[in-house]
C-alpha cells in the first residue's frame, strides 16, 4: 500500500510529467478504479489500494466515488468505459503516470488476472505504448523494489 501512495509523489511523478502539468486527479482515480475492478469486482485489498490512491491524489469521499464509478460500469461494457477514460488523458506524461498506476495496482495483490492484462493491453493500444509498456513496467518494479 505504501508503494501506491509513494508512486503518486515525487520523485516518481517528477520523471513522468512536465513541471507545469497538472494531473487530473478525478480521471486518474477513475483509471485506478478500472484497474481495481478489471476482474469484475473490487475486493477488500483493492478497496484499500483505492483509499491510498485517493489520498495520494488529494481526493476525499472515496466511498461515494467508488459507488458512482461502480454504477457507471453497468452503463456500458468494461472495454467501452476503459476506452472512454483512456481518451480523457491527453498528454503522454499523464498517460505514463496512469499506466504506471494501473500496473502497480495490478501487481499489488501478487495475483494478476487475465482481465487485468486485457486492460493493460487496451491502454497500451489506446495510448500507443506498444514499445513503451515493458519499459514502464520495469521502471515501476524497480521503483517498488526501492521503497
Amino acid at each position: 500500500m505504501i508503494a501506491v501512495a509513494t508512486l503518486l509523489h515525487a520523485p516518481f511523478l517528477a520523471r513522468h510529467r512536465e513541471p507545469d502539468e497538472a494531473l487530473d486527479a478525478e480521471t486518474l482515480f477513475e483509471v485506478a478504479f478500472l484497474a481495481a475492478a478489471a476482474d469484475g469486482s473490487v475486493g477488500e485489498e483493492e478497496r484499500r489500494v483505492l483509499d491510498h490512491v485517493a489520498k495520494g491524489l488529494g481526493l476525499g469521499d472515496v466511498d461515494a466515488r467508488v459507488q458512482t464509478l461502480r454504477a457507471g460500469l453497468y452503463e456500458s461494457t468494461f472495454e467501452e468505459r476503459a476506452s472512454a477514460v483512456a481518451g480523457k488523458i491527453s498528454t503522454r506524461a499523464s498517460r505514463r503516470v496512469a499506466y504506471s498506476l494501473v500496473f502497480v495496482i495490478h501487481v499489488s495483490d501478487l495475483n494478476q488476472a487475465p482481465e487485468e492484462d486485457e486492460l493493460e493491453i487496451l491502454l497500451e493500444k489506446a495510448w500507443g505504448f506498444s514499445d513503451e509498456a515493458a519499459e514502464l513496467k520495469d521502471e515501476v518494479m524497480e521503483f517498488l523494489n526501492s521503497v
